[in-house]
């Protein structure tokens, strides 16, 4: 585990400090982290949560100044990347899952995305008995990965900010797990493409945007997952 502790230059493995847990700042500053990247992930709330995710940043930065045992920052830029991804298609789906699609929110939400992107968002949307989207197997997609998949990452990048090998073990899971819906996803997007895609303003264009927005994050972080080493972990 790559650490800083004051006594080491920064960068120095030190095998000698388990975790980071020994730093008041960083404690301090993971929770900043974490309720800035939730705001941030709910896009509504984006204007708020920047300004406390910048707050946890300066004080990340002050327990290094500061010498205290801090996690590499590399290792923070992914966690962090990989919070706001999994709150942003948390929030996105959950809108349209739960009863929050019949709000003024909801509906100017995915009326505007659906008019420009994916149609099946714009028509005929709210006529189903779970209301939301009539496409039933966008439906089955936003009940597994709203109810099971976003909040397992959620948990295991927070876990993994800890050094929880179990963590690690969860958000390369459900990195996985992102592609196999990434998959499905844009299978079932070009199946419905006459009911989905054609009535959208942009057509291709926006099936592209959809295919490099939607999951790719864990495509992303997956190389860097598989770099970790855990065997000094809890």
């Amino acid at each position: 585990m790559v650490v800083t502790d004051g006594k080491r230059p920064a960068g120095q493995v030190n095998s000698d400090q388990p975790t980071w847990r020994t730093s008041r700042l960083q404690h301090r500053s993971d929770w900043f982290t974490l309720v800035g990247a939730m705001l941030c992930g709910s896009v509504v709330l984006g204007p708020i949560g920047l300004p406390v995710l910048i707050y946890g940043i300066v004080l990340y930065r002050k327990a290094e100044r500061a010498g205290e045992l801090t996690r590499p920052r590399t290792m923070s830029v992914v966690m962090l990347f990989i919070l706001v991804d999994a709150a942003l298609n948390y929030v996105a789906w959950g809108i349209d899952l739960f009863p929050s699609h019949d709000t003024a929110l909801g509906l100017t939400w995915w009326a505007g995305l659906g008019r420009t992107l994916d149609a099946a968002y714009y028509i005929d949307y709210n006529t189903t008995h779970l209301g939301g989207t009539a496409f039933v197997a966008e439906k089955a997609l936003q009940i597994g990965c709203v109810l099971m998949l976003f909040p397992m990452r959620i948990a295991g990048a927070w876990a993994l900010l800890q050094f929880r090998r179990w963590g690690h073990q969860v958000v390369i899971m459900t990195s996985w797990g992102y592609i196999l819906v990434w998959v499905v996803w844009l299978s079932q997007l070009a199946m419905g493409w006459d009911q989905r895609m054609a009535h959208s303003l942009y057509g291709w264009f926006g099936y592209l945007t959809l295919c490099v927005l939607g999951f790719l994050g864990a495509f992303v972080t997956l190389p860097y997952l598989y770099s970790i080493d855990t065997r000094t972990w809890d």
